[in-house]
């Protein structure tokens, strides 16, 4: 298994993990205080933007307002940046490679 795909799966997985985890407990002091934001809609709030609100309100629309409601974009906004992440720095160990590659070439020179 190459690596790129080794990252995907442990991506997956995770999400799922962190789905089937999500109305496991009860509501922390921030996601009431961002519930009660997505109750109130408003195009800015003191600390944050709207996004989150937004989000919530669309999650507990659909899911209801209970835990799972209120935290179901938390993980897949968390896959969404981890796999952002691991495509910003295989870009960039790429064109380092290629780079490195281009100053080793003996055709070129300085």
């Amino acid at each position: 298994m190459s690596i790129t795909r080794a990252v995907w799966f442990f991506i997956v997985v995770l999400t799922v993990i962190r789905l089937a985890m999500l109305a496991t407990t009860d509501l922390e002091f921030d996601e009431a205080h961002y519930w009660m934001w997505s109750e109130r809609l408003a195009p800015a709030y003191f600390s944050k933007g709207p996004a989150i609100a937004f989000a919530i309100r669309a999650s507990t629309a659909v899911f209801g307002t209970n835990e799972f409601g209120v935290r179901f974009f938390s993980p897949l906004l968390a896959a969404g940046t981890s796999c952002r992440f691991f495509s910003g720095w295989r870009r960039c160990l790429h064109s380092g490679l290629r780079r490195k590659k281009a100053r080793s070439s003996p055709g070129i020179g300085l």
